[in-house]
């Protein structure tokens, strides 16, 4: 390959040499290292509502006579929010909770 004459092309504002192949990210052996030890520590387990929370929250707005959607309307959640927070799918956070005990009046808690 004696006498190629390779220029530098410019794409957007990243050089690369117009010859080069491209490979993955160069990742140094230290990062490496440090991805494992990352993956290998134990996950935190985050705060959630119990189940019993669950359905403390369902019998309170059955006893109040709202569906979910009033419940959504009065705290201005999205259309599927305390479906999700009934069926154990997502979490609220501690300022919805506060706003769904304050509807629903009760006093749910975070475990």
């Amino acid at each position: 390959m004696q006498g190629q004459d390779w220029e530098p092309v410019t794409i957007g504002r990243v050089i690369r040499n117009a010859g080069a192949a491209t490979k993955g990210p160069n990742y140094s052996a230290d990062s490496h290292v440090a991805r494992k030890v990352d993956a290998a520590t134990v996950p935190i387990k985050l705060k959630s509502l119990s189940h019993e929370s669950r359905q403390a929250m369902i019998a309170a707005r059955v006893a109040l006579k709202m569906t979910q959607v009033d419940v959504n309307q009065r705290a201005s959640f999205a259309t599927h929010s305390i479906r999700d927070f009934e069926s154990g799918r997502t979490n609220p956070s501690h300022s919805q909770l506060s706003i769904i005990n304050r509807i629903l009046k009760t006093n749910l808690k975070m475990t």
